[in-house]
């Protein structure tokens, strides 16, 4: 363990103390290894790769059948699997892998080891999210995205302009954004995976099913259907852009109780006994 952190003495707001050197051990886990290899290739793979079926597979079995796709109809599928799909996946995706950031070392005592060191508590916290604020978009939405645009455009060069291709993408960032930072939050507040798991995939999965439309404008929980709405030409609904803002707000308050809860946790307090 001694040999993921190398700590020396930093300069700084207390607060921050230690997020630098904390940063680098989360960075290293990510890029120092084959987890970003293996992440992208899954999130190519699934994302572009049911894509590609749709638009170049799809198609010729079809034809082999003698029901032959007409090709917007192809292209309607590939847009439904691409950003319907892919918006739901990428934040399963991002709940299965965040699941165990502040749980597992909890439950093993890294934690409380690290939290023994010269390291503020809103440092530890903001060490779990800010590498992966930047790793899981480029492995999810970047990389994968680029591609399919390419795809696209290779099957109709007219069929999805850039701009309303960056728009869909723009609101699978902002949903991607709600259910990492909210996974966050659970694993401060919770100790098992199970009710992590269990809050997480709920409100994703049966959040769009509240009968109560004053309280999902307020929510992401229709981001996943209104998706598709740019990349088919048709105008976004005015209350998406409360609903975006909302997300954020959301994302937000939930960084800040994470850090609140943390600082006030019995991990803290160890960690205060023994710095």
């Amino acid at each position: 363990m001694n040999a993921e952190l190398s700590w020396q003495k930093r300069e700084g707001t207390h607060w921050v103390r230690g997020l630098a050197p904390l940063l680098g051990r989360e960075n290293r886990k990510w890029w120092h290894g084959r987890r970003w290899i293996v992440q992208l290739l899954i999130w190519v793979g699934l994302l572009d790769g049911l894509l590609a079926f749709a638009l170049y597979v799809l198609p010729q079995m079809a034809v082999t059948k003698g029901v032959p796709i007409p090709p917007e109809e192809a292209l309607g599928i590939g847009k439904q699997m691409f950003f319907g799909l892919g918006a739901i996946g990428l934040a399963i995706g991002a709940i299965v892998l965040l699941q165990d950031a502040i749980i597992e070392e909890k439950s093993t005592g890294t934690a409380e080891w690290v939290l023994s060191k010269p390291v503020s508590r809103s440092a530890y916290v903001l060490s779990k999210l800010l590498p992966n604020l930047l790793a899981l978009p480029v492995v999810m939405l970047l990389v994968p995205g680029t591609i399919g645009y390419f795809l696209f455009r290779s099957f109709d060069g007219t069929a999805v302009p850039l701009g309303n291709f960056l728009i869909s993408e723009g609101i699978v960032a902002v949903n991607l954004l709600f259910y990492i930072t909210l996974t966050l939050l659970l694993g401060v507040l919770l100790n098992s995976r199970a009710p992590l798991l269990g809050i997480a995939l709920g409100s994703l999965l049966g959040g769009s099913l509240v009968p109560i439309p004053e309280i999902i404008q307020f929510t992401p929980w229709k981001l996943g259907e209104l998706v598709l709405l740019p990349v088919m030409g048709q105008a976004l609904p005015l209350f998406v852009l409360t609903m975006l803002v909302s997300t954020v707000i959301w994302s937000i308050i939930f960084v800040a109780v994470a850090i609140w809860k943390f600082n006030n946790s019995c991990y803290a307090q160890i960690a205060r006994r023994l710095t």
